[in-house]
């Protein structure tokens, strides 16, 4: 079935069903009781957790930090250049080879122009931040994701200007490991800035985090054969315009932890149209002033 799920002043009435089967490893509980929980609402929207957990309240000030509601960088900051298949990049911090741009040190990294089958890869350290700004950026990848983010404490992702970010063809491994979106991450990642973002695949999902996904402020549209959004921690937004269109989920949220698999959505416009459910989630699903 055909979801087109569009919300625009649901506010408390969700808020108050969903935010009590939540746990979340931001939050403190309010609660010691416990139960088994199934929620689901008409329009697509659904949490069925599979397992007994103590009933905690989400804590909208410890959703998102203050780097995360501050889309700022270094106006002086590495640039990586694209421009179709040549890559132009001055910094002993990135290497590139066949297309693969890889980021191996924590900073700011500003990428302008459109490059044709090549791909940003941020293998940092464990302790290192990066920040990448597409900066009117266009990339377009073959059979991988856009952006790879294999290893980092932490990825933001800012849009200026124009962005959009496509992959074509159906995800192969390689050997730096597999991908199945265009935005993949391993860690917790952050999509914000006053730009528009598109991104777009015929196979597999849009953005993709086996952390925690959180997009600020931020103008995306997303048109995935899959789930437009996927992670297996949480999902957080707020104050985005969100335009999903999905072969399976709109937002869909993971995990076999009680603490995980949750959705927060606060603030801005969320547009779904989807094949199967608008919102998923093994947690909670949190929605306030959208």
């Amino acid at each position: 079935m055909k979801v087109l799920f569009k919300i625009l002043s649901f506010c408390l009435t969700l808020c108050l069903i969903f935010t009590l089967f939540a746990c979340n490893d931001d939050s403190s509980s309010s609660s010691s009781s416990e139960r088994e929980s199934e929620s689901s609402i008409e329009g697509g929207m659904t949490a069925t957790p599979s397992y007994t957990y103590a009933i905690t309240f989400f804590e909208p000030n410890d959703m998102f930090t203050d780097r995360d509601k501050n889309a700022s960088y270094d106006l002086g900051a590495t640039v990586i250049t694209l421009n179709g298949n040549s890559i132009e990049c001055e910094s002993s911090d990135v290497s590139i080879a066949s297309g693969q741009i890889t980021i191996s040190a924590g900073g700011d990294y500003i990428i302008r122009g459109n490059g044709e089958n090549c791909s940003i890869v941020v293998n940092a350290s464990s302790s290192d931040k990066v920040c990448l700004v597409l900066d009117g950026a266009s990339i377009s990848t073959d059979s991988f994701a856009s952006i790879f983010v294999k290893k980092a404490k932490k990825v933001f992702i800012i849009a200026k200007g124009e962005c959009s970010l496509t992959s074509v063809g159906e995800f192969v491994d390689r050997d730096i490991g597999s991908a199945e979106a265009v935005i993949y991450s391993k860690e917790d990642i952050t999509l914000q800035g006053d730009g528009t973002l598109t991104v777009s695949t015929e196979h597999g999902n849009g953005i993709e985090s086996k952390g925690n996904l959180k997009i600020t402020s931020l103008s995306l549209s997303v048109n995935a054969s899959s789930h437009a959004l996927c992670a297996k921690d949480s999902i957080r937004t707020l104050n985005s315009k969100l335009d999903l269109t999905a072969g399976k989920d709109g937002i869909h949220a993971q995990s076999g932890a009680t603490d995980n698999g949750f959705i927060y959505c606060e603030g801005g416009e969320i547009t779904v149209t989807s094949g199967l459910d608008a919102f998923d989630a093994t947690g909670a699903i949190s929605i306030d002033n959208v």
